[in-house]
């Protein structure tokens, strides 16, 4: 069977949802391919968006998602300010000569 990294440069599959869009863009083509991806192996004709995820992040896409967003929501309630204190670190360094 042949196989395809897509951790290559070369292949542009940079995410995790590229890679599977990838994927499914050859299963549509009917090629059945074994995909690697950052040390994974899925083959085109049996990976789906939620096994790709559970295999990788444990999680289906929509508890991934959902996590994500928990996440960045206890961020803002603990840190507040801290996008802006980010963005003013970083005016201040490029206002400082090289």
């Amino acid at each position: 069977m042949k196989k395809i990294n897509l951790d290559k440069p070369e292949n542009k599959v940079y995410t995790l949802d590229n890679a599977i869009n990838f994927m499914l863009g050859l299963k549509e083509k009917g090629e059945n391919l074994d995909c690697q991806f950052y040390g994974y192996t899925f083959n085109t004709q049996t990976a789906t968006v939620d096994s790709v995820y559970k295999t990788i992040t444990g999680k289906t896409k929509n508890e991934y998602l959902q996590e994500k967003e928990n996440m960045i929501k206890w961020l803002k309630q603990e840190y507040p300010n801290l996008m802006e204190n980010i963005t003013n670190n970083k005016k201040q360094k490029c206002q400082q000569p090289l």
